[in-house]
């Protein structure tokens, strides 16, 4: 379990670049993010960093002694928007109202990318039919197939009949 009395907020440069980070022990972070870098990630920050001729300094910005990863996220919020980082992909911290406006914006998007959803007949979930195996082994469908088998016998064997078993 991390110690989040040491916690602390640093900052990445490369060129007029700015990242915003947190971590619990900031030496091992500046390890990760050196193999991240020589790995070959496709990350902004990384993308970034190789653009600018592999240049990079990473420094302490701030010490944050706290008591959870709540409290640094969101205070790695704030020096974000306050610094301006334009190499953070993503927020460190949302608001429940933005997290449920940020979520709601990606299923739409990714509704709009994968519309051919099926209904299974068995349980009613909606699925995408390349995941058709692993929703046969849901808690929803195992739950509605064993609990309508002797109910429902004729209805088990069209779900069976439908997924080609």
């Amino acid at each position: 379990m991390p110690n989040y009395d040491k916690s602390v907020i640093y900052t990445i440069k490369s060129g007029e670049d700015l990242y915003v980070g947190s971590t619990t022990n900031f030496n091992v972070r500046k390890g990760e993010h050196k193999t991240a870098l020589k790995s070959g990630l496709k990350r902004k920050i990384y993308e970034v960093i190789r653009n600018n001729g592999g240049e990079w300094n990473m420094q302490p910005h701030q010490l944050y002694p706290c008591k959870n990863k709540m409290e640094l996220c969101i205070q790695e919020e704030k020096i974000r928007q306050k610094l301006g980082a334009n190499m953070n992909m993503y927020k460190a911290y949302r608001t429940p109202e933005e997290k449920l406006n940020y979520n709601s914006v990606k299923w739409r998007e990714h509704k709009h990318k994968y519309p051919n959803s099926i209904e299974c007949k068995c349980c009613g979930g909606k699925i995408y039919p390349r995941a058709i195996d692993r929703h046969l082994t849901t808690k929803k469908h195992l739950k509605h197939f064993l609990d309508n088998v002797l109910k429902h016998k004729k209805m088990m064997q069209q779900c069976r009949i439908f997924w080609k078993y």
